[in-house]
């Protein structure tokens, strides 16, 4: 046998007595007598792969990750089939979240003794993890018949069985631990609670298979031994419902609508027994019924704004009209700013914005007149009436894209009160819409000065600074409300998980070229879901120890759709399309790691370096804590993100990416799919996204574009396995008829589709795939002369980017037409125009500082 393979030497009783020493000393966190008690064994008997497995253990928790790591492999290596040392191993395995190896450790150290409760425990607890949940089961179950005195098992064999879908048999291990118990009432206060808790779940089990009666007659037995009141009403009514016993459901909801009127839910469940689902769309009979009971709930909880907005969704025509009347004055009158916020989904409905729109503004003009809201008021209103009036207009023309008229309001009404941030923003949010960043950062600016000590307002600034460019003065307005210690305002929000400070640095980056931070930022926001996802690990154990578990499934619910936030989603595609670009251009990594570096950046980078060294040495001398006390944060070895640029393989990055959204149904997501797809010849992937592409809308640019050159590529590659091949080619048919004239295919797609501009550009961009970029400038003419009224900005950039890359001799001349077109926006602005406007802002701010000094004075 190899030297590596052979067994360790049996310890001896003193060294052994040591050994237990130092299990104990690791258990207790004593690390530093630990690593000398392990030295002391390690002296006689320095291949004992137990004592260098353990060793390693302490070595790693102590911060000595490598050396530890090493001690670890060798105790592994030196004693194969100690459980002890694959227990160790899979320990630091999951510290490294390197969960599937860990668990192939802890599976091993199974084998060599399958009956360590502690070793199962984690096995437990890495299966719950990774979501493997037969395994789960089956070591549930054997803790259970190996200990079932312990009631935290019975629980959790339950939970593995409902998570592995096997509801009944969950229900039968519920109802066997529940005879076990015999006199409760005389139970101590913490066992009523657990047995409260489980009750409620089994209860839950029961309405998930649908036995609604067997659920109910629980809940009536059960009753006096379930603590939360509220969770048994719910369910009460629920079951009720679900049984069609409409009456005492009725009565049910009623009861949980009088203990809180605000809950919407209890509304919706009340009038499911009336037969009218709110969540639906309903008849006008069933509006008008609704509208009557909710009436009658109304004169009971006056002060319920949940109920008051549930007549707004269901009025129509003159009722509405009323009741939109009342709601809105009111809020108006008390200066209620997030009023709009609350009707906007109204919008939605045109004849509804019409009525909100006509009644906002004839109170403009009574008050104006007056200060009333209509001509038959009796109540004079206050003057900050008047202010909030023009507030809503302002927002509500800013909404419906009457860009003009809300900037016309919202400077009236900054005329007459200049003291309200409030208005300043509405401003700063209309110009912004209008492309105006420069604009709506001034604005918003202003709104900071008028309270700098409002978080939110200081916030708001800094966002509009990043979307301004301006991400170093953002970063210093920032550090107003950021630890004093951390090494910067970035690196603590970062710390923090302040995820819209991530995206709007990503894209402010992205939008600069400045491709190395602009990924450094999308991954420190993957790093923050991928730390949501490690969150959920210690609850595996805690939550079934504490028997919540009603609230721990929504947990597991929620981490297994944690990706399909838009925040992950968005910064996903972002990037993907970073490292297509590294991919498709060699030469752009090399230029954005070596720029030209002038003699200022010079000096800066020999600033920061000097600073950086004091704060090393700041930090050594406080026992490398920082200022607060806190564990001196670890040194950034790539702060320009210079080695996310230089990865050798930028499309296996992006497919890593991409793994937790192939479920996801996006048209954007799709596209990027498809380029990173198509660029490793992965062709059947690409005609998957394209297919996706095509369930959503079939009309798209990207689809047009991207399978004309999916089938461009097909033609001339003869490296497909035939079969392979032949069901893409059967597959894209659908899309691009077979032995069609590319021509004529695209002629026909151009006439469909003409007032389309986005589309237009598709059109534009097949004739340069199918004639070459001989023909590009013809291309050109298919977009060059689009009707301006039906750009919007993102189209009006995309074919500006066209025509710079194909015919750039009448770019200006385009940009001229855009300019005119979108008058406030930055992006179609010569350099002369920004200068002025910098210029005038600058000559802005400069006023308002010497205004501030002479007020201080």
């Amino acid at each position: 046998m190899p030297p590596l393979l052979q067994k360790s030497k049996q310890l001896g009783s003193k060294e052994m007595s040591l050994f237990r020493q130092l299990l104990q000393l690791h258990d207790e966190r004593q690390y530093k007598k630990g690593v000398k008690v392990a030295d002391t064994i390690l002296k006689k008997n320095p291949e004992h792969g137990e004592t260098l497995a353990m060793k390693g253990l302490i070595l790693y928790n102590m911060g000595e990750k490598e050396s530890g790591l090493d001690y670890v492999k060798r105790g592994v290596r030196l004693d194969l089939t100690s459980h002890i040392v694959w227990h160790v191993y899979g320990i630091v395995q999951r510290q490294e979240h390197k969960y599937e190896d860990a668990l192939k450790s802890y599976t091993q150290a199974l084998r060599h003794d399958s009956e360590n409760v502690a070793l199962i425990r984690d096995v437990c607890t890495l299966s719950t993890h990774l979501r493997q949940f037969e395994p789960l089961v089956e070591q549930r179950l054997f803790m259970l018949k190996t200990r079932p005195s312990m009631r935290s098992h019975w629980i959790s064999a339950a939970v593995a069985l409902d998570l592995a879908g096997h509801q009944d048999k969950a229900l039968l291990v519920l109802s066997d631990f529940e005879g076990t118990l015999s006199d409760l009432n005389n139970a101590d206060a913490s066992l009523k609670y657990e047995m409260s808790e489980v009750y409620l779940y089994h209860i839950s089990i029961l309405e998930k298979l649908e036995k609604y009666q067997e659920a109910l007659q629980m809940l009536t037995d059960k009753q006096l031994n379930i603590s939360d009141l509220v969770a048994w009403r719910e369910s009460h009514a629920r079951i009720l419902t679900s049984l069609d016993k409409l009456d005492e459901a009725g009565d049910a909801w009623r009861l949980l609508i009088q203990s809180n009127p605000e809950n919407k839910g209890y509304y919706i469940g009340f009038f499911k027994t009336k037969k009218i689902d709110l969540t639906q769309n309903l008849e006008e009979k069933e509006k008008v019924s609704a509208l009557k009971t909710l009436g009658l709930f109304y004169e009971q909880f006056p002060k319920a704004g949940v109920i008051q907005r549930l007549r707004l969704d269901l009025a129509f025509k003159e009722s509405f009209k009323d009741i939109a009347h009342e709601y809105i004055t009111s809020r108006l009158t008390k200066g209620v700013p997030s009023l709009f916020v609350d009707l906007k989904s109204l919008y939605n409905d045109v004849e509804k914005l019409q009525i909100i729109g006509d009644l906002v503004e004839g109170y403009r003009t009574e008050l104006e007149k007056s200060c009333k809201y209509s001509s038959t008021d009796d109540k004079t209103q206050p003057t900050t009436s008047y202010i909030w009036t023009l507030y809503y207009l302002t927002q509500h023309y800013s909404q419906i894209r009457q860009y003009e008229k809300a900037l016309e309001t919202v400077k009236t009404a900054i005329e007459h009160t200049p003291t309200l941030p409030e208005l300043y923003l509405a401003q700063g949010r209309t110009l912004k819409r209008l492309g105006n960043q420069a604009g709506a950062c001034e604005s918003v600016e202003i709104a900071r000065e008028l309270d700098g000590q409002d978080r939110f307002l200081n916030g708001k600034s800094a966002k509009y600074l990043i979307r301004n460019g301006e991400i170093e003065k953002a970063e210093q307005l920032l550090s107003l409300f950021t630890r004093k210690a951390a090494p910067s305002s970035a690196y603590d929000l970062c710390d923090m998980e302040a995820l819209w400070f991530m995206r709007e640095e990503a894209k402010s980056y992205g939008q600069k070229q400045e491709y190395g931070m602009a990924l450094k930022r999308l991954h420190q926001v993957f790093d923050t879901f991928n730390q949501w996802e490690e969150d959920q690990y210690d609850f595996h154990i805690y939550c079934l120890r504490k028997y919540t578990i009603r609230s721990y499934l929504t947990t597991l619910k929620l981490e297994d759709e944690l990706r399909q936030n838009k925040n992950y989603i968005d910064s996903a595609i972002e990037a993907v399309r970073i490292y297509y670009q590294l991919h498709d251009d060699s030469s752009l990594v090399e230029k954005l790691t070596n720029p030209q570096s002038g003699l200022p950046d010079k000096k800066a980078q020999k600033k920061a370096k000097k600073e950086k060294e004091k704060a090393a040495a700041q930090q050594k001398a406080k026992g490398g804590k920082d200022s607060d006390g806190l564990p001196a944060p670890v040194e950034d070895k790539d702060p320009q993100g210079y080695e996310l640029l230089k990865t050798e393989e930028p499309l296996g990055v992006a497919v890593k990416i991409l793994a937790p959204l192939a479920n996801t149904k996006r048209i954007d997501l799709h596209h990027v799919q498809f380029e990173i797809a198509f660029r490793r010849g992965k062709y059947a992937q690409a005609m998957k996204a394209l297919n996706k592409t095509a369930s959503i809308n079939p009309d798209c640019r990207m689809l047009h574009v991207q399978s004309l050159k999916l089938k461009q590529a097909l033609e001339s590659d003869d490296k497909q396995n035939a079969e392979v091949k032949e069901a893409i080619v059967e597959s894209l048919e659908k899309i691009i008829p077979k032995d069609v004239n590319l021509e004529s295919w695209n002629a026909d797609y151009l006439q469909r589709n003409h007032h389309n501009p986005l589309r237009l550009l598709g059109a534009a961009e097949a004739v340069v795939l199918i004639r070459g970029e001989a023909s590009a400038k013809e291309a050109v003419n298919i977009v060059f002369n689009v009707d301006m009224k039906l750009l919007d900005a993102t189209s009006a950039t995309q074919i500006k980017g066209f025509i710079e890359k194909y015919d750039s001799e009448r770019l200006e001349a385009f940009r001229v037409k855009l300019n005119t077109q979108f008058p406030y926006s930055d992006l179609f602005k010569s350099d002369e125009q920004k200068e002025n406007e910098k210029r005038a802002i600058e000559q802005t701010r400069a006023k308002r500082t010497e205004a501030e000094v002479e007020q201080n004075k």
